[in-house]
Parts: structure tokens; sequence; C-alpha cells
């Protein structure tokens, strides 16, 4: 993202990183807990699948 501001009459592009660790949009933050759950689903059924292709 870039962000101008003016200064002595010359518009100065600034780079504007965002910090690290800053969830951008919170509505989307997931616990721990869930994140676990959900990649332990997932491995679990790709396990399935991978055995079902053999």
């Amino acid at each position: 993202m870039t962000m101008a501001r003016i200064k002595n009459n010359v518009k100065v592009k600034i780079e504007v990183r965002p910090k690290k660790g800053l969830n951008p949009n919170p509505s989307l933050q997931v616990s721990k807990e869930e994140l676990d759950r959900f990649i332990k689903e997932l491995l679990l059924k790709k396990a399935k699948e991978c055995c079902v292709d053999k």
C-alpha cells in the first residue's frame, strides 16, 4: 500500500508496511484450538483419500 503526503508542495510517496502480527481483518480471526481442530480434520481427510487411491 502506498500513501502520499505533501511536503513543501512536493508529493512524496512513502511505502506503508503493515505491522507484523497485526491482523488487517479481525473478523476473520480464528482461535488456536479451532485452527488445530480444522488442520487435524484436513489431515485425516487427506490420509483417507490417499489410502483409497492405492
